[in-house]
């Protein structure tokens, strides 16, 4: 009986129970209490924090800078002024000014170089010189290209032309003036230097410009009532030659568009008769002092070989003289022209027309 010896364990009293419970208790729930606190604190900072604002981003503003000025790189170029024909140009200040036997000036790059022909092998070379006829009339098989132009508000026409060789290219400004002369610039630059050098003469022709006003042709446009027209025909083998003349009638002087085509106007439903145009205006504008005049022609067949008889067809001519006004043409007795035309719409009848000239014309 190993058990008779051990000591007999004493009953707890009520109060001892109690103290032991809560000792055994406590101990258990503080954790809880910690943990309760810590999801309360969580929870709180959680809701804080969720409802501050999001600062809004800051807006860098981007402030627009001026646009840098553009150099003007013909400033402080050379100007020469001609006290004859009343025109400025500039042009660079390594450039060589010669005069010409014409009347006129050679500007010559410093490297410009050339053989016998007016094309420099290198460089450039700029020639203004007085012309008392139509631009570029000895360049009528040469010319590529040409359009209107305005050069610092005078009307002008650049042609651009060709040498007998390929190779050999220039530009030719034609400025008309007031007594219907003109001033002629030409252009002539080395090629493989193309675009350099036709950049380096847009420069020196913006600086271009009459020192004498009297000298641009402002002339006010024309008004119908200013002006004289008259047709006179004639049949010749087989042809009929229409005559047309414009003659200002006033005391003014005015000026017309030049770059024009009579317009011949017939019954719309006629589909056989076709217009053509043997050549190509070579004026933008035509000045008229009193009692100028200008002419052109017509020419079309006379009884066209039809497969029946034709038939006489009313016709009226038409030109615009102004961006605003036009003029008629009829026979001197007041009655239409006539054009004959064949019966049936596949047989054809061709109406030319050649532009306005101050000479009379001879086709």
């Amino acid at each position: 009986m190993d058990n008779i010896n051990q000591p007999i364990p004493t009953p707890q009293t009520p109060d001892q129970m109690h103290s032991s419970f809560e000792e055994s208790n406590g101990s258990k729930v503080i954790p809880f209490i910690i943990v309760a606190v810590l999801i309360v604190l969580v929870g709180a900072g959680s809701y804080v924090l969720g409802t501050k604002k999001t600062p809004t981003p800051t807006e860098n503003k981007v402030v627009a800078q001026p646009s840098p000025t553009p150099i003007d790189e013909t400033t402080n170029w050379k100007t020469y002024s001609d006290q004859k024909y009343y025109y400025a140009i500039k042009y660079p200040n390594d450039w060589i000014l010669k005069q010409t036997p014409s009347g006129g000036i050679l500007i010559s790059s410093a490297d410009s170089t050339h053989d016998s022909s007016v094309f420099p092998k290198k460089g450039a070379e700029l020639i203004v010189w007085p012309n008392n006829n139509p631009p570029v009339t000895s360049f009528d098989f040469f010319v590529d290209s040409q359009h209107t132009i305005n050069l610092n508000n005078l009307d002008a026409t650049m042609y651009e032309v060709s040498g007998a060789g390929i190779e050999n290219k220039g530009i030719t400004v034609a400025i008309k003036q007031k007594d219907n002369n003109y001033l002629t610039i030409d252009f002539y630059y080395e090629q493989s230097r193309k675009e350099e050098l036709r950049k380096l003469f847009d420069q020196i022709l913006s600086t271009f410009k009459f020192t004498d006003q009297n000298q641009t042709n402002n002339t006010s446009y024309c008004s119908p009532n200013q002006l004289l027209t008259q047709t006179s025909g004639q049949g010749a083998a087989g042809t009929v030659y229409v005559n047309v003349t414009i003659k200002n009638t006033s005391n003014s002087t005015c000026q017309i568009i030049g770059n024009n085509f009579l317009t011949p106007l017939f019954d719309p439903s006629i589909q056989n008769i076709t217009i053509s145009h043997p050549k190509q205006p070579t004026m933008t504008t035509f000045t008229l002092t009193p009692n100028q005049a200008l002419y052109s022609l017509l020419t079309y067949p006379n009884g066209p070989q039809c497969s029946s008889a034709p038939k006489q067809q009313p016709m009226t001519l038409s030109y615009t003289i102004s961006p605003t006004g036009s003029i008629t043409f009829k026979n001197p007795d007041g009655t239409s022209l006539y054009v004959q035309d064949c019966t049936s719409p596949t047989e054809m009848s061709n109406i030319q027309i050649w532009p306005l000239s101050d000479t009379p014309i001879t086709p």
